[in-house]
């Protein structure tokens, strides 16, 4: 079931004591390193979300994807703008279907660091063939020249999506332009949930 917030720290408990009698479950690192990043304890939630991969790569015969792991890992780093540290995690996804959502990430970094150029020329080099990706990709751009308050050219690059086929909903206000923020359904935002799935609680409690 879906626990409130205020449950969240029974929750850390239940999985802490599951961690201690089986240090090596790859289920409960990688829930615990979640729980905790809802709760904004990000460092015990690198230390667990690390141990994770760890074992996985100490276990290649295990079928699990890294990628959360490694894009939740490099937003932790980002957050506490170790940028360096968020682009190193994000050159070990693998995932072909991340790629996009790494690649917006990446941009974003570097337009953070006042590398907009890079950031640019980054997303023109992409080759898709994904019309909703050609859109994802411009609307990525957009916001990173909004976001250097660039709104005019954020602005002019918007026919190029004409060329993919698809309709754009932009809203536009004298004082502020919002379109989406695009980013790859595989990546998640540490504070976007605020709910898990978690164990459920005895009728006890």
């Amino acid at each position: 079931m879906l626990i409130e917030e205020k449950h969240t720290r029974q929750a850390q408990h239940e999985f802490e004591a599951m961690l201690k009698v089986q240090p090596k479950d790859l289920t409960v690192l990688y829930m615990l390193g979640l729980l905790e990043i809802q709760m904004e304890e990000t460092k015990s939630a690198e230390r667990r979300l690390t141990a994770f991969l760890d074992l996985l790569a100490d276990n290649p015969k295990e079928d699990r994807d890294p990628t959360s792991a490694l894009l939740l890992l490099s937003q932790i780093a980002e957050d506490r703008k170790d940028n360096t540290a968020a682009l190193k995690w994000l050159d070990r996804v693998e995932a072909p279907d991340a790629y996009v959502g790494v690649q917006i990430r990446r941009a974003e970094i570097y337009a953070k660091e006042g590398n907009l150029s890079g950031a640019r020329k980054l997303l023109a080099n992409l080759t898709l063939t994904d019309p909703a990706q050609q859109v994802q990709v411009i609307a990525a751009e957009a916001q990173i020249l909004r976001d250097a308050n660039r709104a005019q050219e954020a602005m002019a690059i918007w026919p190029r999506a004409s060329s993919a086929s698809l309709t754009i909903r932009i809203c536009c206000t004298t004082t502020r332009w919002t379109p989406k923020r695009s980013i790859s359904s595989t990546f998640v935002k540490p504070r976007c949930a605020r709910s898990l799935k978690l164990p459920q609680k005895s009728a006890s409690v």
